[in-house]
């Protein structure tokens, strides 16, 4: 059902706001007016994000937030007090860590990857580069803020800094 645009308010998702939140919150927002609830992201993010624009999975909600049952009742008590749903989602970047299905299997089959284009990668180049390290890579080896770890698990070796 498409509801008329009146006035949202935004709740930021992280750090002790969850869907619990929104759902509690729901008669409140009915009395201020709100018509639309404007969620920041939702969807599974990198371990320890503050933020959760780094997404790692599309295909699932924010277990630290309360994960798929938790949305559910949120969207509930959402709909229940007849206000929308608005998800802030940003389907043109992804966090990059191990957690991320889609950019391990670019790191490990490059172009061949079923993901290759969901990312932006330069692949003349022949290589990926990540800019987080705040030195050349040769610095940040010899001064330690870099090593070279070998994940037994996944039977890879990964950079860790």
């Amino acid at each position: 059902m498409s509801r008329q645009l009146i006035a949202t308010y935004r709740l930021q998702f992280r750090e002790g706001t969850g869907f619990d939140t929104a759902r509690d919150l729901a008669p409140y927002l009915k009395t201020l007016g709100v018509s639309h609830l404007y969620a920041s992201p939702v969807f599974a993010a990198s371990p320890g994000s503050t933020h959760g624009y780094d997404v790692i999975d599309y295909n699932r909600f924010e277990e630290d937030l309360g994960g798929d049952a938790g949305f559910l009742e949120m969207s509930d008590a959402l709909s229940g007090q007849d206000i929308g749903l608005i998800l802030d989602f940003v389907p043109n970047h992804m966090g990059v860590s191990p957690e991320n299905a889609w950019w391990e299997d670019v790191l490990a089959w490059g172009q061949e990857s079923r993901y290759a284009n969901t990312f932006d990668i330069a692949w003349d180049a022949e290589k990926v580069l990540i800019p987080v390290l705040s030195k050349p890579y040769g610095e940040a080896s010899m001064d330690g803020d870099l090593s070279v770890v070998l994940d037994r698990e996944r039977a890879r070796l990964r950079f860790d800094a």
